[in-house]
């Protein structure tokens, strides 16, 4: 998304509705010799249980490798998909990007977009958005699924600006071609976008449920989690939790990480289900184990960290490498329990958060608990000083963690939201230009457009709340929206409410969180408010 990711499907990794559906078109264009279409329909239906009582991955495998190395393309295609797909067992993205360029220098098409995805994202191999731009071109060239998976591709980064110049028209117009050439991926995008105050205009939800409903029909197990969503934040709709737990339950039975999570969230509160806290920790861990969030209340192994210089934030670079704050391109967040966040940036104005990963401390060793991967990895840690630790691996380069400056309001407070486990991104932009103290009605205003949030502060005085010449805007994507707005100086202390719900709240250091009113913020100003409040590490 801009609020899919770029890869596959919604995970980290080409998830199990988009691999399955590739394992099909594969079998489908698979090569007239008889044996090799027996032997790779068995390999398809070992690794799927497909017309079988369960899966056996690993003899899946073993058939599918055999004709692999027979340089049969089809196969070489189902390896990549297998080893991109944490749920099966055997994520290896390393030997999915040996697998599938093989498959493409074959010129098999459903190859050019999952490898596309490997470059876009570093996965497998060093990152080229252009080598990334040039396959989705070339699928695009191609026809059926293949060349609606290409669109998508390119709309999305035209959207973002990723390699090739923004250009938000160009990048919908692509976007919607795929979507109504029947591709269920782009359909799920256009429904999340058209449930957004964003690109395309203001949210219509009943347009974003008619795009989610054509995906579903799919099978595409994504869009029920997106109308559970909708109807459990009551957007375009009365809130109907009953309703929501129908579609969460629908999508968790593939094994979707959201939906597992959707469905733990209600469980968790006793809404439209039963309240069943072990049942929600049991949705809980499974989400997690797949990519998808855990509550922050119920956070599983590995065990917390022990205090240690880790923690608080940081971004990264090769040792090699001077990098300032400015030219990173990975911050992190590390928390006294072991919780990390990821912020990485895409471009000047994008960002993409992950939320997988645990670090534990052993001496000097330092374990990174990443979810689909059945072992910690471990770093050897060199402590130069109070602000530069060094990590070292006998297999990767490793690499170097300079402490982020105080000063960073805006990356500090998106990296404080990462830890939520609820956003995929941040897209910033400059909202205020002013040379004059603001009211807090000013700032609204510009903010939002209308009187209805200012009414809100009716009661306060007209004491400047926003006293900067600037002030700097982060919306967050995910689960629901928020602003994140700073300017010199707290505004304000504690939280502002309107009709009994959190919508204003003041972080650390010169930034704000405000729900947008004209998406899903509000709702999801609570989880921010519960993060917000819990300490970082034993002092602060």
């Amino acid at each position: 998304m801009l609020l899919v990711p770029l890869d596959t499907a919604q995970a980290d990794s080409a998830g199990r509705l988009d691999a399955l559906r590739a394992l099909d078109a594969a079998l489908e264009t698979a090569p007239d010799q008889d044996e090799i279409r027996t032997t790779l329909k068995l390999a398809h239906g070992y690794i799927t249980g497909r017309d079988r009582d369960e899966r056996n991955v690993a003899t899946g495998i073993s058939l599918a490798e055999d004709l692999a190395e027979q340089g049969v393309a089809e196969a070489q295609f189902l390896l990549g998909m297998v080893y991109t797909s944490p749920e099966l067992g055997y994520l290896d993205r390393g030997k999915a990007f040996a697998m599938l360029r093989r498959a493409a220098s074959q010129e098999f098409p459903p190859a050019y977009v999952a490898l596309a995805d490997l470059y876009l994202n570093g996965w497998g191999t060093e990152g080229d958005p252009a080598e990334a731009w040039r396959l989705f071109q070339q699928a695009a060239g191609e026809s059926g699924q293949a060349a609606a998976a290409g669109e998508l591709g390119m709309g999305l980064m035209l959207l973002e600006g990723l390699h090739v110049e923004r250009d938000e028209a160009l990048g919908l117009s692509l976007l919607r071609q795929s979507a109504e050439a029947g591709y269920p991926h782009a359909q799920l995008v256009m429904g999340e976008m058209s449930a957004r105050d964003d690109i395309g205009g203001p949210a219509d939800y009943d347009q974003a449920t008619r795009w989610f409903e054509q995906a579903l029909e799919q099978g595409y197990v994504h869009a029920a989690t997106a109308l559970g969503q909708l109807h459990e934040q009551g957007l375009g709709r009365p809130k109907d939790a009953g309703k929501a737990a129908e579609y969460y339950r629908q999508a968790a039975e593939a094994g979707e990480p959201g939906a597992l999570a959707g469905l733990a969230r209600l469980h968790e509160t006793g809404r439209g289900v039963p309240r069943d806290q072990a049942k929600a920790r049991e949705l809980y861990a499974r989400a997690e184990a797949l990519g998808g969030p855990a509550a922050p209340s119920m956070q599983s192994e590995p065990p917390p960290a022990a205090a240690s210089p880790l923690q608080g934030f940081w971004y990264r670079a090769r040792p090699s490498e001077r990098v300032t704050p400015h030219d990173a391109r990975q911050f992190e967040i590390i928390a006294a329990d072991g919780r990390m966040g990821i912020l990485e940036k895409l471009s000047e104005r994008q960002y993409r958060v992950g939320t997988k990963t645990r670090v534990a401390l052993a001496g000097d060793t330092a374990r990174y608990f990443i979810s689909g991967e059945d072992e910690p990895r471990q770093y050897r840690m060199r402590i130069e000083d109070a602000d530069t630790i060094f990590l070292t691996h006998p297999d990767e380069p490793g690499f170097v963690m300079h402490r982020l400056p105080e000063d960073r309001h805006m990356l500090r407070a998106m990296l404080r939201l990462t830890l939520t486990g609820e956003a995929v991104g941040f897209s910033a932009r400059d909202i205020v230009h002013s040379s004059e103290p603001q009211s807090s009605e000013q700032m609204l205003e510009d903010l939002f457009g209308s009187s209805g949030e200012r009414e809100a502060l009716a009661s306060r005085d007209k004491t400047p709340l926003f006293d900067g010449s600037r002030s700097f805007v982060a919306s967050m994507w995910g689960h629901a929206d928020i602003i994140l707005a700073q300017m010199p100086g707290p505004p304000f202390s504690g939280v502002l409410y309107r009709d009994g719900e959190p919508w204003m709240a003041a972080l650390s250091g010169s930034v704000v969180a405000i729900g947008d009113a004209g998406a899903k913020g509000w709702s999801y100003m609570g989880e921010v408010l519960r993060e917000a409040a819990r300490p970082l590490s034993a002092d602060n």
